[in-house]
């Protein structure tokens, strides 16, 4: 299948989404199946489309949310812990991570030379602004 442009590229992915949701349900549904059938290569697109997308509802992305339900925790915990700093909302430590972990990809993709570099240098920045 040729690779779907923008707009088409959403609605390729919400509707491969929807159809492999109601054949599967939510957690036997994977990314790599779900941008397989829409045509498209990159996972987390699939993922950041689905979040922004007003085809879920509410409960459904509770329950895609799930799995991350640990890492919120181990967060909390690093913070009552006075591992990572008490002055920033928990909230903000993950998304924060969340997008140092996408541009390291998009830097590794562009540049595999360099992966290593960019790994290395993505967790020390992370590091840095969340610890004491």
């Amino acid at each position: 299948m040729a690779r779907p442009k923008s707009e088409d590229k959403r609605n390729a992915i919400l509707d491969a989404a929807t159809r492999l949701f109601a054949e599967r349900g939510l957690t036997a549904a994977p990314t790599s199946e779900i941008s397989k059938q829409a045509g498209v290569a990159e996972q987390r697109k699939v993922l950041a489309q689905l979040q922004v997308s007003e085809v879920l509802s509410k409960e459904s992305r509770d329950a895609g949310s799930a799995p991350f339900v640990e890492f919120q925790t181990m967060i909390r915990n690093a913070i009552d812990g006075r591992v990572f700093r008490n002055d920033l909302p928990a909230e903000l430590i993950s998304k924060s991570l969340t997008a140092l972990v996408e541009a390291t990809i998009d830097l590794t993709v562009s540049n595999p030379s360099k992966a290593k570099q960019y790994r290395d240098s993505g967790f020390q920045m992370f590091w840095a602004g969340i610890t004491k």
